[in-house]
């Protein structure tokens, strides 16, 4: 295969493997950095989409059976919120599968994933397992971001003040450059005298 180990399949189809469903999809997504965006069609209408996207990051790969996924924690994390409601059996089969809240949290403080930190917390919860642990993560998420705006809150003043200085020295060196101008109009009359007229007969010269 062309991708060598640079590919893997779906987080959704990933998920579907670990927790036992083997079913053949009508159409099976592949991940790769060489993938050409294109559609191949396969036996019994069946097809093959590769889509040009970045893997998962080194550990969060595993592979079974000959078959590249997404690790579990990993795959529960990049699954649209949709799955848990349309494949509930798999959603909450995976849910249950994991025994250490640390490999699932690892991947969501990485990634500032509060929403779905929010989202998992909810579904550990459905199924009746402590969820105090992920409501922390996306705390964690959460606070993050806030510190981050807040350090651009901080800044803001000396940017501005930076801002305001660049702008007078602007005005000035354009009210530098106009007296100048001025001033050479009043040594170029011939009447040898200043004001508005004077100023005038210059520009006119």
């Amino acid at each position: 295969m062309r991708f060598n180990a640079k590919w893997s399949l779906s987080p959704e189809q990933s998920l579907f493997i670990h927790t036992g469903n083997w079913a053949v999809p009508r159409q099976l997504l592949v991940r790769s950095p060489r993938a050409r965006n294109k559609v191949t069609a396969l036996a019994h209408d069946t097809s093959l989409l590769e889509v040009r996207v970045p893997l998962p990051s080194e550990g969060r790969v595993v592979i079974v059976d000959g078959l590249r996924l997404f690790s579990l924690p990993a795959a529960l994390v990049a699954v649209g919120p949709g799955l848990f409601t349309r494949n509930v059996t798999e959603a909450r089969t995976a849910l249950a599968m994991v025994h250490d809240a640390s490999d699932v949290l690892t991947i969501l403080l990485s990634g500032g994933h509060s929403v779905v930190a929010g989202r998992l917390a909810g579904a550990f919860r459905n199924i009746g397992r402590n969820a105090d642990s992920y409501r922390g993560a996306r705390g964690q998420a959460t606070r993050r971001t806030r510190r981050l705006l807040e350090h651009r809150v901080e800044r803001w003043p000396a940017v501005a003040e930076k801002a305001r200085v660049r702008s007078r020295q602007a005005i000035d060196r354009h009210a530098g450059h106009a007296r100048g101008c001025d001033e050479a109009r009043v040594a170029a009359c011939p009447t040898g005298h200043g004001g508005r007229a004077c100023l005038e007969r210059g520009a006119a010269l």
